[in-house]
């Protein structure tokens, strides 16, 4: 079962004072700000990483879901 309501291991603080709690908050604010993007490695692998965070809920996928989250906002100058 796919859950996104679970937390990121860490809040996510963007420039615009958002803040990203959930697997759910940065899925949506990805669609939002780069649902146009068409290539873009660091992006599509944060993608991959959070539906695995949603799949499993585990820890350590949720952990490498945020850190590539964190990765793509930072290479966008967003946090």
């Amino acid at each position: 079962m796919v859950d996104w309501t679970q937390p990121l291991t860490r809040t996510l603080t963007l420039k615009s004072g958002e803040r990203l709690l959930t697997l759910h908050d940065a899925a949506d604010l990805f669609t939002r700000i780069f649902g146009s993007v068409t290539k873009s490695a660091p992006l599509e692998h944060a993608i991959r990483l959070l539906h695995r965070a949603a799949e499993t809920g585990t820890r350590g996928d949720r952990k490498a879901a945020t850190d590539q989250v964190a990765l793509v906002l930072r290479l966008n100058v967003m946090m």
